[in-house]
């Protein structure tokens, strides 16, 4: 793809997602969590953290219990040991040791819908396809 020097990276990045977006659906997401009276927030300043291999199963992590292939290719649910409903969740793409890089990909993390201890977690190839890569995860509330 031919980039011209003058157009911002961010406007590229907004139409090759856009481009994705319109090409509809790709698997069942989950749903979006409702509540009749919001959940209490966690206790301020937990943090957990995990590290998930291209399998799908967790390596290492703090208060992190559990990783599964959720949905087939690409999709991974992350569980930890309380709540994360009202957390931020932050995830990269990365190889689980200390050698080596992943190539560019892209990553979406969002919360389980039904599973307040759980993360929902999509690995994507530069072309934008569902692929199984391994990743690293913070969870900070």
């Amino acid at each position: 793809m031919y980039l011209h020097r003058s157009l911002p990276l961010a406007m590229v990045l907004a139409a090759a997602m856009g481009s994705l977006a319109m090409a509809g659906p790709v698997h069942n997401a989950p749903s979006k969590i409702t509540y009749k009276t919001a959940p209490p927030p966690p206790p301020a300043g937990i943090s957990y953290t995990a590290v998930v291999n291209i399998k799908g199963n967790l390596v290492r992590g703090s208060g992190a219990t559990a990783a599964m292939r959720a949905e087939g290719t690409g999709s991974t649910e992350v569980d930890f040991a309380g709540d994360v409903t009202g957390c931020a969740y932050v995830a990269t793409v990365g190889e689980t040791g200390s050698d080596g890089a992943e190539p560019a990909a892209f990553i979406t993390v969002v919360g389980r819908s039904g599973v307040p201890q759980g993360v929902f977690v999509e690995t994507f190839s530069l072309k934008g396809k569902l692929k199984n890569l391994p990743f690293h995860i913070d969870v900070g509330c």
